[in-house]
Parts: structure tokens; C-alpha cells; sequence
């Protein structure tokens, strides 16, 4: 777990800063879109919905986007 002073520095960032940690994220988790999770897993998108956790998936406003690193473990 990160310490909360950890996660409190994330704000004294600058927003570039920021922006570039979320990328790093997205490439280490493997978040894409369904389209690429599709090619991906080579799987059907009705298989991958009905494969989504709050642990191999995120929720961005009512997109559900799955992070296929997670769900290949």
C-alpha cells in the first residue's frame, strides 16, 4: 500500500508530471480499448465484459476499460 504523504505529492506535481505517470501506468496495466483487448486475447468483446473485475478493469465516467496485463495473469 503507498503511504497517503506518497499520494499527497502526487498534487505538488505539474500537470505534465502527472500526465506522464498515467501513461507509464496505462503501458504497465495494459489498458486499451475493447477493440485492441479483442486482437489482444483473441477473444469476443461479449467474452471480455463478461470477464471484467474491479481488478482487471477500470471505469472512466460509464466506459469500462479492461487492462488486458491483468487479466493475462
Amino acid at each position: 500500500m503507498i503511504a497517503q504523504e506518497k499520494l499527497n505529492n502526487l498534487h505538488k506535481l505539474k500537470l505534465e508530471e502527472v500526465f506522464q505517470i498515467f501513461h507509464e501506468c496505462e503501458e504497465v496495466l495494459g489498458l486499451v480499448d475493447m477493440g485492441d483487448a479483442q486482437n489482444i486475447l483473441g477473444i469476443s468483446k461479449r467474452r471480455i465484459y463478461q470477464k471484467l473485475t474491479p481488478n482487471n478493469s477500470i471505469s472512466v465516467g460509464k466506459h469500462k476499460l479492461p487492462l488486458v496485463n491483468l487479466m493475462l495473469k
